[in-house]
């Protein structure tokens, strides 16, 4: 009860003063860190995405649905959400939620208007793949680093090699249209990209070494060694 009067006040909060509060305090706090979490100069920005159980009501149920495993009456609604953070300062930029249908991609999409020329956009494997290779840099002047997405595979034979386990390869556009794109911004996308790999052994004391494999569109070696 000693909370009541502080839930009820924020509960009057316009949504959008909230947001313009998130916003402001993220710019005062990458001005605090100044140049740190930044590559080249250039800001890097983290998305990523989870879920969390909203409360069991018929509301939430029909927009934010449980997952199909679970028997009805059993579970409760998923939201799914996107945050994108800036990497110096940890703050948090911007949200985008969804539910459990919606894929990692399309809430990205909804996030573009919150990337700026020159950032770095990194990323887990939803990320390492064609469509935001190759339309970031082009469409919005954001480069990506992201783990290769599983479906891709990366023989260094085949490689326009800089260093061990570091070349570039030149990925085809698939056939099929993407379902996160319009059939215009399909069309506008090149028929191939050049795209760098890099691999290399995540060590950890204690713990065994773990391969990792990157992508990215940061093509120069010297640049971004």
């Amino acid at each position: 009860e000693a909370d009541s009067g502080y839930v009820q006040a924020r509960q009057r909060l316009p949504r959008e003063r909230l947001e313009q509060a998130v916003g402001a305090t993220a710019q005062v706090a990458d001005r605090r860190v100044g140049s740190g979490g930044q590559i080249h100069g250039r800001p890097v920005k983290v998305v990523d995405a989870s879920t969390t159980q909203l409360p069991d009501t018929q509301k939430n149920q029909k927009r934010y649905p449980q997952p199909s495993t679970q028997k009805k009456g059993c579970g409760f609604p998923v939201l799914k959400f996107m945050v994108l953070f800036s990497l110096g300062s940890g703050a948090v930029l911007n949200v985008l939620f969804g539910n459990l249908h919606d894929h990692d991609l399309r809430l990205l999409h909804g996030l573009w208007e919150a990337l700026n020329k020159g950032d770095i956009l990194l990323g887990d494997r939803a990320f390492g793949e064609y469509t935001t290779l190759a339309a970031l840099p082009r469409w919005l002047g954001v480069d990506v680093l992201a783990r290769l997405h599983q479906r891709r595979k990366a023989d260094f034979r085949q490689a326009q090699r800089l260093a061990k386990h570091d070349g570039l390869f030149v990925w085809q556009k698939g056939c099929q249209q993407s379902q996160i794109l319009s059939a215009t911004e399909w069309g506008l996308l090149p028929g191939q990209i050049t795209v760098r790999i890099i691999r290399f052994t995540a060590t950890i004391r204690g713990f065994r070494g773990r391969r990792i494999t990157l992508v990215t569109s940061l093509l120069d070696p010297e640049d971004y060694p």
